[in-house]
Parts: C-alpha cells; sequence; structure tokens
C-alpha cells in the first residue's frame, strides 16, 4: 500500500509544472491611426518583456495587417534580445491600411515565454478607417397635404393645393454629419 502511495505521489508531481517557459512575451501594444478618418498607415509600438528567469532571449516578432479577405496589405518584422523583467520596445509602421476595416495580427516566435493573462504572444486586433463626410441629396418627394398639414393621398398637385416637399440628405461617410441645410424656391402663381 505504502509502495502505491508513493507512486502515485510521484506520478502527480510529474504532471505538475515545475517552471515557467522562459523567453520574450508582448506585455503591452500602442496603436495610431485607428479609427482616423481616411486612408493612412498605422504605427505600432509593442513592449517586449522577458519572463521565467529569460536571459538574452532571441525574440522573432511579426506584425501584419490583412483586409478582410485575408489578402496581406504590409508587414514588418524583426528580432529582439529580451531578459527577464526588462522590457524592449518596437516600433513598426504598416502602409496604407484602406477604408473600413482590417486585421492586425503580431505574432511572437523563437525563445518565447508563457504570457500572464494580461500578456500575449499573438496579439490580434480590428483596425478601422473612417469614410470622410459625404453627403449627398436622395429623389425629392411630394405629398399633398389639406391646409392643416394632414396627408391628402392626392397623386397631382395643383395650383392652390397644400404639399409637403421631402429630400432625403444620406451620409455614406462614417463621420456623423450635425447641420442644417436650406432650401429656396422661386415660383410663379
Amino acid at each position: 500500500m505504502r509502495r502505491a502511495v508513493v507512486v502515485l505521489c510521484l506520478l502527480l508531481l510529474a504532471l505538475m509544472p515545475t517552471v515557467q517557459s522562459t523567453g520574450g512575451v508582448i506585455n503591452s501594444v500602442a496603436i495610431t491611426g485607428d479609427n482616423e478618418v481616411g486612408e493612412g498607415p498605422i504605427d505600432i509600438n509593442v513592449t517586449l518583456i522577458g519572463v521565467g528567469g529569460a536571459s538574452s532571449s532571441s525574440v522573432s516578432w511579426n506584425a501584419s495587417l490583412y483586409d478582410l479577405e485575408g489578402n496581406l496589405i504590409d508587414y514588418d518584422a524583426g528580432n529582439e534580445l529580451v531578459n527577464d523583467g526588462i522590457e524592449v520596445y518596437v516600433e513598426a509602421q504598416l502602409g496604407i491600411a484602406p477604408l473600413g476595416s482590417s486585421n492586425l495580427t503580431i505574432t511572437l516566435s523563437g525563445d518565447v515565454g508563457t504570457p500572464s493573462s494580461s500578456q500575449w504572444i499573438v496579439y490580434e486586433k480590428t483596425i478601422t478607417k473612417l469614410r470622410p463626410l459625404n453627403i449627398s441629396l436622395g429623389t425629392p418627394l411630394f405629398n399633398g397635404v389639406d391646409e392643416n398639414g394632414t396627408y391628402t393621398n392626392n397623386l397631382t398637385i395643383n395650383d392652390g393645393d397644400f404639399a409637403i416637399f421631402e429630400i432625403p440628405v444620406i451620409n455614406n461617410g462614417d463621420v456623423d454629419w450635425n447641420g442644417t441645410l436650406n432650401i429656396t424656391m422661386d415660383g410663379q402663381h
């Protein structure tokens, strides 16, 4: 019985992790260019840090920007040496991100460590480039009304009739518009 307990204890110890993986992880990411109006570059500042007793660990990084179909737009890559508890800063600029959404992926390879819950080996984020304000006018609508403004369902408007004149204002951009529209109508009786 004693042997069975000893063997069981040895098996349980073998299953327990004893050492955190040594190497580098992504500690933080700052992105400039996300949620800005118009196409443009994306600037990325990545902070790498060594964990698990890392000493001169060689960490390769790759930052890639993809369109929604998975086609590569641009990428940057490099290699850094990291030590335990020491932050290393990496800067990258990715080319012209298109209007709409695209996907940013930052991956580490080489001597990577085990990240905590607030660190990463693979970092992913959706990048949005806003379409500029784009105001247009839709097809005008004329509706017959009586003198109180109640719709009459008249299909024609004759001299002396009352009418409501509606013009839809359409914004095909991502930027909200808050303004006024003035219409001047000239006519003869």
